[in-house]
């Protein structure tokens, strides 16, 4: 790390993202055959970056804010069709309410 730069600067976090194709390989390597021991395979095993797991950071909220999505889209169009035939609960409920008191 740079001495003269500040936690809040970009430069002080460089070190930590600076992998190439080839370590990103050997750590995707690595997460599917985790139980081999130190070899010559996987030399820079210690070597702390953290490109990966903001990655997974970023994969998973993306991956969130879709299935929401789809999932909201879902209610929506199934409490479109349960207010065409008439099958809600709370539409009977409140219709059977209005009634009793009008």
């Amino acid at each position: 790390m740079n001495s003269n730069s500040k936690f809040w600067q970009l430069k002080y976090y460089a070190p930590y993202f600076n992998v190439s194709t080839f370590d990103v390989l050997m750590k995707l390597r690595k997460s599917i055959w985790p139980f081999c021991s130190k070899s010559r395979i996987f030399v820079d095993e210690d070597i702390v970056d953290l490109f990966g797991p903001l990655w997974i950071m970023l994969t998973l909220i993306v991956e969130i804010a879709i299935i929401s999505f789809v999932i909201y889209q879902i209610d929506i169009a199934t409490m479109a069709l349960e207010l065409k035939n008439g099958n809600n609960i709370i539409a009977k409920t409140f219709a059977y309410s209005m009634l009793k008191v009008a």
